[in-house]
């Protein structure tokens, strides 16, 4: 997330929502929005160790809110 953060299209925006959604066993969507479900990018990975199904989490005015925050 922390690289996708510096791209043109996630840099300047105050309000984003980033989500990871498990696609099969270890493939995964790492989605950012403006809150509107409007995509602005996304990003797919593999990773054998992560033990989550979905996980959105808000980042506004650079402060990163976690599902239990909201």
């Amino acid at each position: 997330m922390i690289e996708l953060q510096k791209s043109p299209q996630a840099f300047n925006k105050d309000f984003q929502v980033w989500k990871i959604t498990k696609i099969d066993e270890i493939t995964f969507s790492l989605e950012l929005n403006d809150g509107n479900l409007n995509v602005i990018l996304a990003h797919y990975f593999q990773s054998a160790s992560i033990g989550i199904f979905e996980l959105t989490m808000w980042l506004k005015n650079s402060i990163l809110y976690f599902p239990c925050e909201r």
